[in-house]
């Protein structure tokens, strides 16, 4: 099949295509085969189709090159889940943690934004433990 009869017949972007391409889930991007498209569709239909009605916290492997920040995000929405601690929160805390490492001040407009300072030690004191490289 031509591309465009396969971003037609399976509602795919042409994006998405060259994104498999790329991860070679296909073969030859000017002739793609149903077969490589279904496979390719059943695989990711737990993973991937939907995403907009998914309530998890989803953010695929392979959208994150450093494999060490998958288990602090999961840590930290474990956290989250576990203590109540809203988005908000959390971001505000990574982002006076990474202002502070750097011995930079602390913008007003931060602390009139978001103005939540975790209360939760335990959250505190895992945020502190950790390396955010960015």
């Amino acid at each position: 099949m031509k591309l465009y009869e396969v971003i037609n017949k399976y509602n795919l972007t042409e994006s998405t295509i060259k994104n498999w391409y790329k991860e070679k889930n296909i073969y030859d991007i000017e002739d793609i085969s149903e077969y490589e498209i279904e496979k390719i569709l059943k695989s990711k239909t737990t993973i991937m189709r939907n995403k907009k009605n998914n309530t998890n916290y989803l953010i695929p492997a392979s959208y994150v090159s450093d494999n060490n920040i998958i288990k602090t995000i999961s840590d930290i929405i474990e956290y989250k889940n576990k203590y109540n601690i809203s988005n908000n929160e959390i971001i505000y805390n990574v982002i006076i943690k990474l202002l502070n490492e750097k011995k930079k001040i602390i913008p007003d407009e931060i602390n009139r934004y978001f103005d939540i300072v975790s209360q939760n030690n335990d959250f505190i004191n895992y945020l502190n433990s950790i390396e955010i490289s960015y």
